[in-house]
C-alpha cells in the first residue's frame, strides 16, 4: 500500500512529453546563446594571449639590444608573465565549463517524464536520492496519503 500510494504521488510530480521538449528546447537555445558568448570570449583572450606572448618576445629584444635596463626589464617581464598566466587560467577556467549541459537536460527531461518508472526499477540507494532531491524534509505517510514534515 505505500509504495502504490507513493507511485501515485510521484505521478504528480511527472511532466508530459511535450511540456519536457518545450523545455529542453528552451534550455537548448540559452545554451546555445551562452556558448556563442562563451566561444567570443575565448577568441578574444587567445588574441591577448598572443599580445603579450609578442611583447615578451619584444621586451627581451630590448633588453638584449641594451634599450632596456635591467631593473626594467625584469619589472616588464614579471608583469607580463603574471598578465600571461592570468590569461591562461582564465582560458582554462572556460575550457573546463560544462559543454554536456544539454546531454544532461536530456536525463533530466528522461528522469521527469518516466518517474515513477524509473523509480520503481531503481535500487533501494537510488530510490533515496530520487526522493531526497524531490523533497526537503523527511516524506511522512499519513491518512493514505504522504506529506512532507514541512
Amino acid at each position: 500500500m505505500l509504495n502504490k500510494a507513493l507511485i501515485i504521488y510521484l505521478k504528480e510530480f511527472t511532466v508530459s512529453q511535450e511540456v519536457a521538449a518545450l523545455y529542453l528546447a528552451i534550455m537548448d537555445d540559452i545554451f546555445k546563446t551562452k556558448e556563442e558568448d562563451r566561444e567570443q570570449q575565448h577568441a578574444s583572450l587567445e588574441r591577448s594571449l598572443k599580445e603579450l606572448e609578442a611583447k615578451l618576445l619584444k621586451i627581451d629584444e630590448m633588453y638584449v639590444n641594451g634599450d632596456l635596463e635591467s631593473d626594467s626589464y625584469r619589472r616588464l617581464k614579471l608583469t607580463t608573465k603574471e598578465e600571461i598566466s592570468r590569461i591562461q587560467s582564465s582560458l582554462a577556467q572556460l575550457k573546463a565549463t560544462d559543454t554536456n549541459f544539454i546531454k544532461y537536460c536530456r536525463w533530466g527531461q528522461t528522469l521527469l517524464t518516466h518517474l515513477p518508472t524509473l523509480y520503481e526499477k531503481a535500487s533501494t540507494a537510488v530510490k533515496k536520492k530520487i526522493l531526497g532531491s524531490i523533497f526537503t524534509g523527511k516524506l511522512i505517510f499519513e491518512n493514505g496519503n504522504y506529506r512532507t514534515t514541512g
